[in-house]
This record gives structure tokens, C-alpha cells and sequence, in this order.
């Protein structure tokens, strides 16, 4: 090969593998879709009022900014899961700013290896952008976090997701009978990045899955399905005028999902047994 060309290569795997996680250099979604793009079933429907709610300002802390050029694209604790199920996870279409998340004002002690949480910790819906949900849940309220996401599926989540920050794991089910318990396995993983290294919806990536999946129950509307599967994960400086000009001739989105689902088989057990010495270790450390 080219002498050239294979330090051109080098410098691009460089320069790409120390960027912000899937930190997008244009807005993902348009600013606002109007009720008219929201199908049955999406937040602009008001299906979904139930829950704690707090109020976030739309912007991101600096610390928060700082973490996003300093964090590493892996996944937390050092340790990285994955279980043979399937599911699928959704881009967003700003109605509502996500929880990126300043504003919050509230109190309790994590369970995890932290203590004390700080305030723009929260657990956001996934959909904060996509379907205009605007629930925020506090990191102790994991359990009804996922299920708030399993309704927005209406029980039936998709077979295939990623984690919305590492692209490291694949999280799939051959059985779509273990569609729920892989979804499940996902979001504790998610938890995990936002608990341990501080991510906030700033850091997210798209998940086509979830995207193609919403759109097959009926609840993403045609044109705001069609905006979401142009996004570019490829940073702005690596595309082709064409790309920045918004054509999706090489968005993730038009890979096979074969080629999109990539990653590594993963202890979940191991994980969570790392979890328990570190909430153990915690405790001990309070209790002295």
C-alpha cells in the first residue's frame, strides 16, 4: 500500500478514535417538529404524563464539557457486557431539550460506589428528542426508568440495541421471547456510563435500531424517520462535501445491521458482581 496513504489512514484512526464520544458537529435532529410529524402513541400524543419529573436546563455543565474531551470511548468500570438478545435503540427529534442536564435540584444517596450523586446525574428518556418525551428519573429509579422505556415500546421492544455511548458491545437476542430481558441488560449498562463516568445526553449516540423499530409499531412519524436515519456519525472534518451537505450516501444508517451491530461477548454476571464489591466497598467507607 501507498506509504501515503497508510499514514493518511493512521492519522484519520488517530484523530477519530480521541473524539468526544459520538460528539455530533451539527444537530441530529431539526429543532422542533411540529405535532403533525408525531404518530399515535409519541409524546406529543401525551401517552406518557406519568412519573417524577424536574425541570433541566438545556445546556450541558462546563465540568460536563470538559469530561467530553477527556473521557475515553469505553465502557465503564473497565468492563464491558453483552447477553444474546435483541433489542434496538432511537435517535432523537427535539421537541424537548434532553436532560443534558444542569437544573436539577434534589437530594438522596446513590446505592452505588459514588454516595453522594452529583446534581445533573439523572436517568433521561431516550426518546427526549425523538418522540418529545420530556421524564427525567433519578439514578436510584432504575427500575422505572426501563420500564418507562419498555412502554414506549409498548412491551415489545426491538431484538437488536447498542449502548448509547460505547461501541463496543452488541446487545442482541436470537429469540425475540428474550427481547425484554436483553433490553433490560442495555439500559443497566447505560446506567452504568451515566452513573461512573458522568455521561449525559451530550454524549449519546443514535441507535438506527431503535429508530427502524419505533417506526414499525407506528409511532415515528415518516418524515421524522426519514431526518433520523440521515444522521452521520463520521466527524464533520472526515466527510465528503457531499455528506456535509446532508446526503446520506455513507451514514451508519445505510450499513447492513450486520455491519452496524459490532462488538464483543461480555460477562453481564461479572459486571454486576464488580457493581456489588464496588456499592460493598462503598458502604464499608461510610460506615467508618
Amino acid at each position: 500500500m501507498d506509504t501515503d496513504l497508510t499514514e493518511d489512514i493512521q492519522n484519520f484512526l488517530v484523530t477519530y478514535n480521541t473524539e468526544t464520544p459520538y460528539g455530533y458537529s451539527q444537530p441530529p435532529y431539526p429543532a422542533q417538529y411540529s405535532g403533525e410529524y408525531y404518530t399515535e402513541g409519541s409524546y406529543a400524543e401525551s401517552e406518557y404524563t406519568a412519573g417524577p419529573q424536574y425541570t433541566a436546563a438545556p445546556t450541558v455543565t462546563s465540568e460536563a464539557t470538559t469530561m467530553q474531551s477527556t473521557t475515553p470511548r469505553s465502557c465503564f468500570g473497565g468492563s464491558c457486557v453483552s447477553r444474546p438478545s435483541t433489542h434496538m435503540t432511537t435517535p432523537d427529534d427535539v421537541v424537548v431539550a434532553p436532560p443534558s442536564v444542569v437544573g436539577l435540584h434534589y437530594t438522596f444517596q446513590d446505592q452505588g460506589a459514588g454516595g453522594s450523586l452529583a446534581p445533573n446525574q439523572v436517568l433521561w428518556c431516550e426518546h427526549s428528542r425523538l418522540l418529545g418525551c420530556p421524564q427525567v428519573f433519578r439514578l436510584d429509579e432504575e427500575h422505572e426508568w426501563i420500564e418507562h422505556h419498555l412502554d414506549h415500546f409498548g412491551g415489545n421492544p426491538p431484538q437488536n440495541v447498542i449502548c448509547w455511548f460505547c461501541d463496543t458491545i452488541a446487545f442482541a437476542s436470537e429469540n425475540p421471547r428474550d427481547a425484554s430481558a436483553n433490553f433490560r441488560d442495555r439500559m443497566e449498562h447505560i446506567r452504568g456510563h451515566i452513573f461512573h463516568d458522568h455521561y449525559t445526553s451530550e454524549f449519546m449516540r443514535v441507535d438506527f435500531h431503535v429508530v427502524q423499530h419505533l417506526y414499525a409499531l407506528g409511532r415515528l412519524g415518516s418524515e421524522a424517520y426519514q431526518h433520523a436515519m440521515l444522521i452521520n456519525e463520521t466527524p464533520d472534518r472526515f466527510r465528503l462535501p457531499s455528506e456535509r451537505s446532508g446526503s446520506s450516501s455513507s451514514s451508519s444508517s445505510n450499513q447492513p445491521s450486520s455491519q452496524r451491530i459490532r462488538g464483543y461477548a461480555h460477562d453481564l454476571d461479572k459486571e454486576r458482581r464488580l457493581e456489588r464489591a464496588r456499592r460493598k466497598e462503598a458502604k464499608a467507607a461510610r460506615t467508618r
